[in-house]
């Protein structure tokens, strides 16, 4: 397939990425020049925005070296550091997650994390599962009950986890809780749940806030149904030619694959790079 990219007016000067399917391949590969446009786009007066489902600790691990010129969404906007600054931390209240905790943990192939702003807390030790762990969550800690609430932590997010079936398996077992949490499908194996109104699209707003700049100066790109509320807050809306479909109906623009180097493809195009 041939791509023609529109060229973009508005003076950007924020472009939030996703990682998992849309900054990263399908073997979770950074392309091989990002670091060098991370650096380039700072030069230009652009901030380059990771805004990411994963631990914050997980995304340092993997982009130390540029890290001092990021911004970081982790937790699906549950936590925003600029660098290695932290800027906001949504606290999640023990006696509202303790019920989902309950519930999850009667279901045979569902798992459950408490995603804190110091660790990630896990009660199961199965390996395929702590593989899975260690992608996302670069600092965790083992807990013998999730129900006794790690008192020196602020719980920010919940994770649940269900191999390959989370839209099918794990999305109707938390409808009930749709009144009390954003229930936000993350990938084909993770839906996250925040308090209503702590998703990606109230993180970036809060980084223009912070920026000093507004939705015309962003553009964000994503593929799956974490992202949507980040499309909604930015102008440039851009879903990854392997988006959900849901996504893809909500955004102004189209790139290529995560396979394809769409992010990059689509980045050295609008800013010369």
């Amino acid at each position: 397939m041939e791509w023609t990219y529109p060229q973009i007016q508005d003076d950007i000067k924020l472009v939030a990425l996703d990682m998992d399917g849309t900054l990263l391949d399908s073997q979770k590969r950074l392309p091989p020049d990002f670091f060098d446009a991370v650096h380039a786009l700072r030069a230009k007066g652009v901030r380059c925005c990771i805004a990411s489902g994963r631990q914050y600790y997980a995304l340092l691990r993997d982009l130390e070296p540029v890290a001092d010129d990021l911004l970081f969404l982790a937790e699906n906007g549950s936590i925003i550091f600029d660098g290695r600054q932290n800027i906001f931390t949504q606290d999640l209240p023990y006696s509202l997650y303790r019920p989902v905790v309950e519930h999850i943990r009667q279901v045979d192939d569902c798992q459950i994390v408490l995603c804190g702003a110091r660790a990630a807390y896990i009660e199961q030790q199965d390996p395929a599962y702590l593989h899975q762990i260690d992608l996302y969550y670069a600092r965790r800690q083992l807990r013998e009950d999730l129900l006794a609430p790690p008192v020196e932590d602020a719980v920010c997010k919940l994770a649940v986890y269900c191999d390959r079936r989370a839209e099918q398996r794990v999305l109707p077992l938390l409808e009930e809780y749709r009144d009390r949490f954003l229930v936000s499908l993350a990938g084909s194996d993770w839906v996250d749940m925040m308090l209503p109104g702590t998703n990606k699209g109230s993180g970036l707003t809060r980084l223009q806030q912070y920026l000093g700049i507004g939705p015309d100066n962003c553009m964000a790109f994503g593929d799956y149904l974490n992202d949507l509320q980040m499309m909604g807050a930015c102008t440039h809306s851009v879903a990854m030619h392997n988006a959900h479909p849901q996504l893809a109906a909500v955004c102004r623009h189209r790139a290529p694959s995560n396979d394809q180097d769409g992010v990059m493809r689509v980045l050295r195009h609008q800013f010369d790079l």
